[in-house]
């Protein structure tokens, strides 16, 4: 053993209590050793880098946008305008360092005020208007009965009637007054002469959707289990399509569906296929493995983009399609075109994705931190300041958005930023379940 005092002579006494004293030493310093080892690669600070002036190796996929979302490429900032960028960050962080380099010297000591907040990148989408029930939901309120076509509910004039037209009374989704304010009322059904639009056909185990005269086939079972309920349809023979002819297009699965082949796992989104980027970005973006589909190689040839589908990253906003959930307000959002729409309630949220919600909260849209961007000592054209940012992690969410409102015109050269984790249990979690996913991904099929 290494001894300092190997020259010193102690009583017998003193020697055992300095022996033991040595020993606790050692340990202590190993498990120290240890611990700041373990910490620094299990919690691990996250560094990113974006320049406006070159496709630097270093540069993240950031995207400045104005409050507009438009596009800021060049990174020239107009003063009194806000403008903000989502950086996706996997675990709880406890702190944030971001430095802003300027092309020039201005005379103002601070930049900017700048905010941040946690949640996913799509709940920060603007709030659209309310959407009812999707078509061909089959809808029951006390003795009345609905069908939605085209957006608007056609009562049956009673249930005869629609036994007699061949629909099922008890596919019919029993709901309250309320949730039937948001379709607009159409037209009732009074005869069984003809079908209404999007009325939803099983024709000798195929499935139709009838929109504009016509029947569009779903791609499979699978993909129309997707969109609707199995007892929606009604059962017909190939008689009808004398009445309805077959539509050249076909329906793939709902938006936001996920489907899978042996290679990957796929966002359906806009008729095109996203390849999720890896286990990791499917566990923070809130999926399920319960909603994965697993498709044939027919459905999936059905995509144009099957065989160059573009990577879901963690960098990627949730798809048309999802529904947000909000479990304190018990409120529902829809994802569609770059707006989150509310949904009033579960069996709304329902008729439009048969997926599990992602989980979100509408107080983090209200919950800021914030720091001032104040010039360097050193060096004139760099602005930086550092947050605590340790209580957004009471938040669902995997994207920090960071916004701000430049007091004066000004060109940004580049941001960094450096993100540091706190210690856990989420963080500790996500750390082990990334280390099996990586030994199960190397050694799995060996």
């Amino acid at each position: 053993m290494f001894d300092l005092t190997k020259n010193i002579i102690l009583e017998k006494d003193d020697r055992q209590k300095y022996r033991r004293l040595q020993i606790a030493l050692y340990i202590i310093s190993l498990a120290g050793l240890v611990y700041f080892t373990l910490f620094f690669l299990m919690f691990p600070n996250q560094n990113y880098f974006f320049s406006f002036d070159n496709n630097s190796d270093r540069n993240i996929d950031l995207e400045l946008k104005g409050d507009d979302f438009s596009p800021i490429d060049n990174g020239n900032l107009d003063a009194k305008k806000r403008v903000f960028f989502n950086v996706p960050l996997d675990g709880d962080f406890s702190q944030m360092r971001i430095n802003f380099d300027v092309d020039q010297n201005l005379s103002s000591q601070e930049l900017a005020q700048l905010k941040i907040r946690r949640s996913f990148q799509a709940f920060f989408y603007p709030e659209g208007q309310p959407i009812g029930f999707k078509d061909g939901w089959l809808l029951r309120n006390g003795d009345d009965y609905y069908i939605v076509s085209q957006g608007q509910l056609r009562r049956f004039k009673d249930v005869n009637l629609l036994k007699k037209m061949g629909y099922d009374e008890s596919a019919f989704t029993s709901v309250g007054p309320q949730e039937l304010t948001y379709n607009q009322l159409g037209d009732n059904i009074a005869d069984d002469g003809s079908y209404p639009e999007s009325s939803i056909f099983d024709i000798n185990g195929n499935f139709y959707i009838l929109k504009e005269g016509q029947l569009h086939q779903f791609i499979s079972h699978n993909a129309y289990l997707s969109n609707y309920p199995d007892r929606q349809a009604v059962k017909k023979n190939e008689d009808i399509l004398a009445r309805y002819p077959v539509a050249a297009d076909q329906i793939g699965f709902a938006d936001g569906s996920l489907i899978a082949n042996p290679d990957a796992v796929f966002v359906v989104d806009g008729g095109l296929l996203y390849a999720i980027g890896s286990v990791d970005v499917f566990s923070i973006k809130g999926f399920s493995w319960k909603d994965v589909i697993q498709a044939t190689s027919e459905e999936m040839s059905f995509y144009p983009n099957v065989n160059r589908s573009k990577i879901f990253s963690a960098m990627s906003p949730h798809s048309n399609g999802t529904i947000f959930h909000d479990a304190k307000s018990d409120k529902f959002f829809l994802v569609r075109d770059l707006h989150k729409l509310p949904v009033a309630s579960e069996n709304i949220a329902k008729s439009w994705s048969v997926r599990q919600p992602v989980a979100v909260s509408e107080e983090s849209l209200k919950t800021y931190d914030s720091c001032s961007l104040v010039r360097s000592f050193w060096n004139s054209h760099r602005y930086s300041c550092q947050i605590d940012i340790e209580n957004l992690s009471a938040y669902p969410g995997t994207d920090y958005q960071i916004g701000l409102v430049p007091k004066n015109d000004v060109r940004l050269n580049y941001i960094d930023m450096v993100f540091k984790k706190n210690f856990s249990k989420y963080n500790l979690k996500r750390t082990f379940d990334s280390i099996i996913n990586q030994l199960t991904k190397n050694y799995g099929n060996q």
